[in-house]
Order: C-alpha cells, then sequence, then structure tokens
C-alpha cells in the first residue's frame, strides 16, 4: 500500500465519521461540565467556553475548513504541518478543559 493510498483512507474515514465525532464532543463536554460544576454557573459557563473555544478548532478541522483562534490559526493554503500543529494545540487544549476544576482562589 502506498503513502497516498493510506492518506485517502484516513480521509475517507474522517468524512464517514466527522458529524459522530463532532456530536460526541460536544455531548462530552456538556456532561464533564454538568457533573462538574451543576449549580455553579459561572464555573459551568467557563468550562463550556473552553470548550467551544477548543472545539471550534477541532470542528473546523474534521470539515476542511480555516481554524481560526484567537488572532491567529491555520488556513487551508498553509499546509498540513500548520494545520497539525493547530489540531495538536486543540486536542491538548480540549483534553485540558476536562481536567478543569474552578480556580485556585474561590
Amino acid at each position: 500500500m502506498s503513502k497516498q493510498e493510506g492518506h485517502s483512507a484516513w480521509i475517507r474515514w474522517r468524512n464517514r465519521f466527522r458529524l459522530y465525532l463532532s456530536i460526541s464532543l460536544a455531548i462530552l463536554a456538556l456532561i464533564n461540565a454538568a457533573i462538574k460544576f451543576w449549580g455553579e454557573w459561572e464555573l459551568f459557563l467557563t468550562a463550556i467556553l473552553g470548550h467551544i473555544f477548543f472545539g471550534q478548532l477541532i470542528v473546523a478541522f474534521l470539515y476542511d475548513k480555516n481554524m481560526n483562534v484567537g488572532g491567529g490559526g491555520a488556513d487551508l493554503s498553509d499546509g498540513s504541518v500548520a494545520r497539525g500543529m493547530a489540531i495538536t494545540f486543540a486536542v491538548i487544549g480540549y483534553g485540558v478543559m476536562f481536567l478543569f476544576n474552578g480556580y485556585p482562589w474561590r
């Protein structure tokens, strides 16, 4: 199997399951925030907004759109290295938001 065939297999798999992955990311974020912060609405909204911030980058990657976050991101024309760095940042940030447990000064 050539490198091109493996790449297209990944693209086919990603395109087949990207809707399910996007919905799963949203549901997991809501469940996590609800379990940890139900009743503490400021922290609940902080957790949800953090997940949205990083989750929109992941969804943009899955749907081959421009990945914009803050003042930067990665366009489609930037190439696979820049998009790879952006998706790595997004996945790590999304995972760290699951570890968010409130502010230490509260």
